[in-house]
């Protein structure tokens, strides 16, 4: 049990979570930059993307323990999954928006406002509630690239890491046998 981290599967089912998000990212920002306005769908794939990595390295941490994993063990590894693969994922945001694409901010941010507006419209909001719901949000794009920002999507990160470590665990855990009985201990007894 005390192996070190780099040979632990759940660190590595992180890291391919952390990956797969970033490959994901790539996709959608090459193919159609518009899709990061379609904030419902994109997080409905995050949402997957993290509860596939986590069920498959939960199961696979399962095998690792002879096919048993109690509920409390399998919400442990689950989360270091998500955190894991979390942190990955803000280290490329933070690289990728200040040396990749510096004005990806500011382009994700007109694409939110429309997707918002267009939104809104189809609702029949009011024209003032529109315009203060605009101002609103580039006072919040101003601010999405700073040290603050990130911080708020960690523990961002970090909470929906556990809320998904604690339901799939219910999906990965699978308890010994209470009474797993010994045929060898019994053979020498008699």
């Amino acid at each position: 049990m005390n192996q070190s981290l780099t040979k632990r599967l759940f660190f590595w089912y992180g890291l391919y979570y952390g990956i797969a998000s970033i490959l994901m990212f790539t996709v959608i920002y090459a193919v159609n930059f518009e899709f990061f306005g379609r904030i419902f769908m994109l997080m409905l794939l995050s949402m997957l993307l993290l509860v596939t990595f986590l069920t498959m390295g939960g199961i696979a941490e399962r095998k690792a323990n002879g096919g048993y994993l109690k509920y409390v063990e399998a919400i442990k590894y689950l989360f270091f999954i998500g955190v894991i693969g979390y942190i990955v994922n803000l280290i490329f945001t933070i690289v990728f928006s200040n040396f990749i694409d510096p004005d990806f901010n500011k382009n994700l941010g007109e694409v939110i406002k429309e997707s918002t507006m267009k939104w809104m419209q189809d609702m029949n909001v009011p024209d003032e509630k529109i315009d203060a719901q605009m101002l609103a949000m580039d006072k919040q794009m101003a601010n999405y690239n700073s040290p603050l920002s990130y911080l708020k999507q960690l523990f961002g990160g970090v909470a929906m890491a556990t809320l998904f470590a604690f339901i799939c665990a219910m999906f990965v855990k699978r308890n010994p046998p209470e009474k797993i009985v010994d045929f060898k201990t019994l053979d020498t007894e008699n």
